[in-house]
Parts: C-alpha cells; structure tokens; sequence
C-alpha cells in the first residue's frame, strides 16, 4: 500500500509526495498529500524459543584447492530460524535505505519474548544505520532454548509496536502545521476584517500601478527592482496569516486531523488460523485502548489517534523433506481489510532459499515497489577463459519508474515482458541489456523523466556485483525493450539505433539510479502545430563552422609565463592586448564565413598541407618542403586537361563550376589570400608565401604588400581627445628615433575615484583607455640627458674618458 494522493492530483507521476512534503517551505500549505502506512513500519520479531531451533538449512563453505584450483565445500553450517528472522529485518532495513535515503520511510525494530524491547529509541528522522542495528541485535543475543515458552509471548513486542504508531514523525507534525487552519480560513474570516481589508487596499494598489506602468519601460525596471521586496513582504504576510488561522482554529475548537497510519510486520511461528484470528483481535483493542489515551492527552503535539494499521504476519517454519504434514501452518492470504482499524496478512515462508524471494514480495507491495529484471547481461567465466555467459540481475525500484510501459500497454496482461516469480508471488518486468558505446552516451537522453535509486535483489550474487560496480565505475546501461516480445502501439517508435530504449541505469554520488526515458510523442517536444509554427533561422549557405572552431583555437587567450622579467623591462598590458588585437586582425585579412563564397574550403583535402600547417605559429623546414610539394602538385593541374574536382561547388564566384581555368585561377586566388594571412608569423610563413608567388607566377601579375597590420587607436571624445593625442604624438616620437633607452620609466599610477551619474551610459573601452592614459602618458617625464641633449644624440657617460681606459688597459696586457 503507497502513500495515497487525491485523484485529481497528477504532480506525483514522477515525483515522491513524501519526499516533496518533506522538502516543502514552511510557508507553503500541502492539502493534497495524505502519509500512508508505508511510511512507519515497526518489525516484530519472536525471541521465543521457538525460534532457536534449527532451520534444517546448511550453507555450504567452499574453499580454492591450491592444487586444482576449483572450488570445493570443506564444511556445512546450519541456520537456526532466529537467525532467518534477523537476515529477513536486515533485507528490510536495506532495500528501504537504498530505495528511500532521504528518511521520508522509517522503520523500528521491535524483539518480543517475556517483554518487549525497543531496538530503536524514536522514529527519527533518517533510518538507524547498519552497524548500529547490528549491534543491537548482538547485545540481545540469540533466544534460550531451554527457557519457558509460557512465558514468552507475541504480544508483548506488538502492544509496544502500537504504542510506536501512535507517535507522530517528524513529517507528520509538518504537516499538520503546514494545514493548520487552511481549511476553515473561510468560516473564520470575518475576525480578521481589518487586516484583510488592508490587504485588499494593498491588492487594489498594485494592481493600479501594473495598470499604468504596462507601456512605461522605466517604470516597468523599478517594479522589477522592487520584486525581491515584495517576495519578502509576501512571505511575511503568509507566515502572519498562518499564525492568525492557527490561532482562529484553537479559539474556536477547530482542529485539523491527518490519518495517522503504520504498518506492524511479525516474524513469528505461529501454529493456527485461530493464532491468527487472536492477535489481530488483541492489536484491535490495543488500538482502541491507545486511542482513549491520545484524545487524553489533548493538545499533545507529539501523538495522535491511529485511524489504521496493516499487519503482516510472515511465518517461518524448518525446512522440511516432503512432509508438510507434521508442519500446521496458519492458511496464507493477502491483504484483507478485518475492521476500521485492522488489515491483516498472512504469509508462510520455509527457512530456506525461498525465504527470500517471498519476502520480497512482501517488500514489494508494502513499499509499492516493482522488479526489473536486467537480461543478457554479459559476463565472462573464470572457468572457462575467453567465453562469456549471459546472466539476469533483478532490481526493486519504486512503481512510477514503470508509468510509460504500463500507459502504452506494454505490460499489460498477457505481455511477454511480464514474467511471475514464484515463490514470492509478484511480477518482474524483463528489459535487455544494451551495450553502450561512445556514441550512446548518457547526455544524448535529454527526454530523461526521472531518476528513481533502485536496490539489486541478491546483493551478494556475482551477476549482481558485476553489475553494481560496472555502474558505480561511471559506467551507464540501457535498457531495451525487445520489439519481438511486445506489440508497439503506433505512437511508440524506436529512439536509439532502431532500438527501443525504456531506461538508463546510471551512478549518482555513490548511488545508482534508473532513469525514466520518455518513449512515445512528447506533448511539447513533438507537437506538430508547435514545430510548423516555429520560426527558425535558416542560412542561405552553409557555414564555415569547422574552420570556425579551428580560428577561435588560433586567437584564444592565454596567460603569459614571463615571470623571469625583471619590472623595469616590461611593458603595460597594452602590449599584450596589441598582439592579441594585432593576431584578429590577421588571420581576418581574408576569411569568408560562408562556403560558397570561397571555393578552396569547399575542398580542403587538396589543398591540405597548405590549409593546415600554415596555422601552425612556427614552421619547421619540413614542414616548409611539405608545402613545396603541395605547391608543385598543385601546378601540375596549369598543364592538366582536369579540372580540380568534378563536383559541382555551390560558389558565387563561378559562372561555370566545372570549367578547369575557373577553378585553377579561383583556387590560386584564394590560397595567396589564405596565405597572406600568416605572412607575419615568422620568416619561414614568409618564406612559403614568395615560394607560392614565385612557383604560381603570380608574383610579375599581383602585388600584395606583407606589411603587418597596425592597430588603430580610437579617438575619444571631448575631454579624452587632448589625453589620445598625447599618446599619438609623444615628444619621444616626434624629436628622437625609437630605441630601446628611450622608453618610459613606467610610473606606479595613483588611486582615484571615479563617479557616475545616475542612467549614465559608459563605453568601457573609452574608460578604461582614458584612465590608462591619464595615469601613465600625461605623467610621464623625458629623461633628463635627453632633455639636456635636444636634438642631438644624448651621451649616456659624459664624464666617461675613452683614452685613460684603453691605455690602462694596453698596460695591463703588458
């Protein structure tokens, strides 16, 4: 049994009620979220002697001979049926924490003998860990054999396992504080007049001033900076208005109940129907009893009357050899309603391999989960190298992973997708491996619903560990639907390869998760009216979008790793922002954006060395003889009687695509333009550049500068006009010729503020020109012997005497 929702409500196909509950804002009222039983479940277990006796099941302990190097059982152990009880809460308390980590399904365990005992304090708000729960079993040890069984009784542990229920979690008191008042607000609001005609005046308001501001942009920005106040006037509003309802309905004696609900599961060895018949009978007046005591405690946050619980009995009974007969069991059967307050269940299962899987579907209905079964998983054998064998691992996850296989009818009776397994009485659904590869990866899934944790079955099997690690690697599976054993409905096509793929197992933060892929139409994604009516951009040609990537590598911006240079040689960043604008500035010499207005990059690969090792920022002199041989190769063509290529280019510039002297004179234009772009790398892009000229003969018919280019400075306006012609023209520039002594001493700039008027537009590249030359340029001094000197050169020793120093120096020598 799920946690219930009301009919109408459809924001739960793919999202937990109790999980939204638990994450919702305190302000946010939730009225259509009712916790079910599955959310509290107390765990009975007999510590009778009755339960310390043997299960009549022997594990085998094998071992690896050295000498053979198989496998072979050296001893047996034997179960008692205690020991089955304990692995059977364990299993519980494992597939819940990994289905459910967030906490929204607790679990208390209970041992009953001569009384009853609490293994967990509280409900909590997160499950006991496993260590902690192994530990508390160890410390109450296994049941004495030899003590009375008259005295021992079921009982005690499920009056105590009542008691748990009528306390309330955490997620409870949320919600009940959530609603407090909501639903009678209206019967209530004539005390509160004042303060709702305030907000009515207030709701008028705003609504005059959306009116008047609907054409008025500015306007329209102020409101939007107003808008995270009003988020915050609002939220104290709610919050005022919470506090003023709760208030109403305790002065007026209105209360707001929630069904209180839980779930109790008894391992036990009970005997008989009429076992059976009595303890529900004993939980039923238990109920009635905690009941009269919880309206007792009026006003009491902390518990609240039971409306109804479901009782799970699952009896354990020795394995046996064919002789059922000596064993009375009770008569199995499913979930029946006895009362208003009582459900009740019976399940019998034998203290041995088919404990398990009965067990799961016990877990399975309680916790509306579903099976999975994962087919055709390959796996290899140590046994036998070199071959693999195909094997099934089942997982549980919750039901809503299933929504579009069970709403498109591939499920549904008589699918073949659909297997029983018995024992354990419930269904998995059978979805086949998928070999991913890098072309299947788990991005490609944007239709991807939602991502549910799921639990493996046999979490010690082999098949299972493989799997598990195979994912928590980073790895991800996909899971198909075999066409041949469903009948696909019209609007179910294939979406991967021709395949039809349901679900994606994937890892998250240490946790695997299934994800929900949406097969079928999508009602936005594929809606045909929306995709006619869309208007989207379609070029006239193709783009050059490859090259593009290749140019946006060439002019990206790195860091410099001049760190060895001392301060006083290095020059401000408008270097580097120089050589940065001067390598755009380049490579933008020529370079069409679109394919057909170019004909050589419609054809890379025949003018490859050319087109590629050019880019290159150093050449290498094979690199250099590389694109000799491209250039001769290509000046066979001149002579030849075939064209370059016999496919029809798409170019503006032809009149016949086909002609050989158009494409041969187009191509040379074009790879000297190409050419020319790197002509400023290095001297061996020069080197390449005349070779082309010289080979093509072009050089005695074109004359194309290799200048490098220069970067313009732009003019400010007004009051930067003076500062860019300072910089322009520098006294350096105009008296003396450019050498390495007449830089600048690069001065440490000081601090200023700069202020804007309100709605003021500022060019950054204005302002930032303008404070670099304000701080640098217009404070800069000459050098004081170049001041002294004038025109003339300046002499940097003045008082330095040539003579002295080499006749000391022709006496030394001697």
């Amino acid at each position: 049994m799920s946690t219930s929702i009301t009919a109408n409500s459809t924001r739960w196909i793919h999202t937990d009620p109790l999980s939204a509950l638990w994450s919702m804002s305190d302000n946010v009222p939730v009225n259509d979220v009712t916790i079910g039983p599955d959310h509290k479940t107390v765990i009975v277990l007999d510590h009778s002697p009755d339960f310390a006796t043997s299960s009549n099941f022997k594990i085998d302990i094998p071992l690896k001979d050295s000498t053979t190097g198989q496998m072979r059982v050296v001893s047996q152990v034997e179960k008692t049926l205690w020991t089955c009880a304990v692995e059977s809460a364990f299993e519980f308390h494992r597939i819940v924490d990994e289905i459910y980590p967030d906490g929204v399904r607790l679990m208390r365990f209970v041992i009953s003998d001569f009384v009853g005992r609490f293994l967990t304090p509280n409900w909590g708000t997160q499950l006991i860990s496993l260590d902690q729960l192994l530990k508390s079993f160890a410390s109450c040890g296994v049941p004495d054999a030899k003590a009375d069984l008259s005295s021992c009784s079921i009982i005690n542990g499920i009056s105590i396992a009542v008691e748990a229920i009528s306390e309330l979690t955490e997620l409870q008191k949320k919600q009940s504080d959530l609603n407090s008042g909501f639903k009678y607000f209206g019967k209530c609001s004539k005390r509160g007049e004042s303060s709702m005609k305030e907000h009515s005046d207030e709701k008028q308001l705003e609504s005059k001033e959306l009116f008047d501001v609907v054409d008025d942009k500015s306007k329209t920005d102020l409101r939007n900076k107003r808008f995270a106040d009003r988020v915050k006037r609002l939220s104290l509003k709610m919050k005022f208005a919470r506090q003023k309802m709760y208030e109403l309905t305790v002065e007026n004696g209105i209360k707001k109940t929630f069904p209180n609900t839980g779930s109790i599961v008894v391992f036990t060895s009970l005997k008989s129907d009429e076992d059976i018949a009595m303890l529900t009978k004993h939980i039923t007046e238990d109920i009635i009893s905690r009941n009269k005591i919880v309206k007792a405690l009026d006003g009491d946050k902390n518990f609240a009357p039971i409306t109804h619980v479901q009782v799970y009995f699952i009896i354990i009974y020795p394995v046996t050899d064919d002789n059922k007969d000596k064993i009375y069991l009770p008569t199995a059967k499913p979930l029946t309603k006895l009362n208003e307050y009582v459900s009740c269940s019976v399940v019998c299962a034998e203290a041995g391999p088919s404990l398990r899987p009965v067990l799961h579907g016990v877990i399975l209905k309680h916790f509306d989960l579903v099976s999975t079964t994962v087919t055709s998983i390959p796996m290899k054998e140590e046994a036998q190298q070199g071959q693999s064998v195909n094997y099934d691992v089942e997982v549980f996850h919750p039901r809503r992973s299933h929504y579009f296989l069970q709403r498109y009818g591939l499920v549904g009776p008589g699918s073949k997708l659909r297997v029983t397994v018995n024992p354990g009485d419930y269904e998995t659904v059978k979805l086949a491996w998928t070999t991913p590869s890098a072309k299947n990866r788990w991005n490609q899934f944007p239709r991807c619903i939602s991502a549910l944790p799921i639990s493996p079955a046999s979490v010690n099997g082999r098949p299972s560990v493989c799997l598990t690690s195979f994912l928590l690697s980073g790895r991800n599976v996909m899971l198909e639907v075999l066409k041949h054993n469903v009948h696909l409905p019209r609007d179910v096509t294939p979406n991967v390869n021709q395949k039809l793929i349901s679900h994606l197992l994937m890892c998250h933060a240490g946790r695997i998760y299934i994800h929900t892929v949406h097969i079928g139409n999508h009602p936005v994604l594929d809606d045909r009216k929306l995709l006619t009516n869309a208007v989207l951009p379609k070029p006239s040609a193709p783009l050059r979008v490859a090259d593009f990537a290749s140019f946006m590598k060439e002019t990206r911006l790195v860091i410099s790793q001049e760190t060895d240079v001392s301060p006083a040689s290095v020059d401000d960043e408008s270097v580097y922002n120089e050589q940065a604008r001067k390598q755009l500035l380049r490579l933008t010499r020529y370079w069409p954006s679109r394919l057909n207005e170019a004909f050589i990059y419609n054809i890379p690969k025949k003018f490859d060395p050319l087109l590629t090792l050019i880019r290159r920022s150093e050449l290498s002199t094979n690199d250099v003889n590389k694109c000799r041989e491209c250039i001769y190769s290509l000046m066979a063509y001149k002579d030849s009687k075939e064209p370059l290529t016999l496919k029809t280019i798409d170019c503006l510039k032809f009149k016949n695509p086909l002609s050989r002297d158009e494409q041969f004179r187009y191509a040379c234009d074009e790879l000297l333009n190409h050419l020319h772009n790197y002509v400023n790398h290095s001297a061996r892009h020069l080197e390449v550049f005349n070779m082309f000229l010289q080979i093509s003969g072009l050089d005695r018919a074109t004359h194309v500068s290799v200048q490098d280019v220069s970067v313009r400075t732009m003019q400010l306006p007004s009051s930067s006009s003076s500062v860019s012609t300072v910089r322009s023209q520098s006294p350096v520039d105009t008296t003396q010729p450019k050498s390495r002594s007449m830089s600048p001493v690069i001065k440490k700039p000081r601090k200023s503020i700069y202020t804007w008027g309100p709605n003021e537009k500022l060019n950054l590249y204005d302002y930032y020109l303008e404070r670099y030359q304000k701080e640098h340029l217009t404070k800069w001094k000459d050098f004081v012997g170049r001041v002294k000197a004038g025109n003339k050169p300046a002499i940097l020793y003045p008082n330095l005497d040539l003579n002295k120093a080499s006749s000391k120096g022709d006496a030394e020598s001697v």
